[in-house]
């Protein structure tokens, strides 16, 4: 399904974005940060609608790391089309799957394509459907063709009535029937479904070194951070370490830290700060070499960090 082919409505939102600056998450329970991959030719968009129990959302997503937090409810995800294996906290997953987080879920993921997902976020934990018990987590299932085709099928009806029938699906019996069928076929998927396996103790001690990794690059900017140095800190082997990243990031330690300041630069660019020069922001990153520095945020962002700051002080004027 083709997001700009859905019409919005009364009871359809369908936001579009050609600038990652003013894309946004719009997911309620879910609170997401994307770091894009590559800015040239910036594409992305959500259409969504709400049912009685649930939001559900269409969401064309593009090259990305994504940390991302559900703070409660449930969360179902799966995609709308057959896509490349995508990272998930650290493991590659292929299709057709589908993720369902619960509670307090965390999770992190690098998407190196585009692609479109279904998204379903329920306000409540969702209890005695017989889908998996867990709590506060989130997890991977494989899934039949057959079952998530017909979970594919009922993403379409939804958004097809919510674009061309506004008036019917405003109507309380209409996204009822509505969603029983979803959640119908929710229960199909998951009674035929299995559940990824994952070494889930070397799983979370991974997941504390890469949050230890983006603290210390939080805490120390401008301090250069040593793979040395960090691998003490984490309590593990250099090579480890740089195992780890690749695994979570999908970039070499390297790579990951060198574009995680670039996007912070980018951030404290787009500020708006009256006093703000691009010199001084490089340095107070941990960027000596201020060529080095230009060519690097160019190739990633597709324009000179001046740029950057005459846009962040043009909408700091504007708002």
């Amino acid at each position: 399904m083709q997001i700009e082919s859905l019409r919005a409505s009364s009871a359809l939102e369908v936001l579009k974005f050609t600038d990652f600056d003013q894309f946004r998450h719009v997911t309620r329970q879910v609170k997401a940060e994307s770091i894009p991959l590559r800015m040239a030719s910036f594409s992305a968009a959500v259409a969504s609608v709400r049912l009685p129990g649930c939001e559900v959302h269409l969401q064309r997503t593009f090259p990305r790391i994504v940390d991302a937090l559900l703070e409660g409810g449930a969360l179902v995800i799966f995609p709308m089309e057959e896509v490349a294996p995508v990272k998930i906290n650290g493991v590659d997953v292929d299709f057709p799957a589908l993720a369902f987080g619960r509670g307090a879920a965390g999770y992190r993921a690098t998407e190196w394509q585009a692609r479109t997902y279904a998204l379903i976020v329920f306000e409540q934990p969702v209890a005695e459907r017989g889908w998996p018990e867990f709590d506060n987590a989130l997890r991977v299932f494989h899934l039949q063709p057959a079952a998530l085709a017909g979970l594919q099928a009922r993403i379409r009806t939804i958004f097809d009535v919510a674009s061309s029938f506004a008036d019917q699906f405003a109507m309380p019996l209409v996204r009822e029937d509505l969603e029983e069928s979803l959640l119908e076929q929710l229960d199909h998927a998951f009674g035929v479904s299995a559940p990824l396996a994952l070494p889930y103790g070397p799983l979370f001690k991974h997941q504390r070194i890469v949050e230890t990794i983006d603290a210390q690059l939080q805490v120390n900017p401008s301090v250069p951070l040593y793979s040395n140095d960090l691998a003490r800190q984490c309590g593990v082997s250099v090579r480890t370490l740089h195992n780890v990243t690749m695994k979570y990031r999908g970039l070499s330690l390297h790579q990951y830290l060198r574009m995680r300041r670039l996007w912070m630069v980018r951030q404290r660019l787009l500020s708006g700060d009256p006093f703000m020069q691009v010199k001084r922001c490089a340095l107070a990153f941990g960027f000596w070499h201020l060529g080095e520095f230009s060519s690097a945020y160019a190739a990633l962002f597709g324009e000179v960090p001046s740029r950057t700051l005459a846009r962040g002080r043009e909408r700091a004027l504007s708002a």
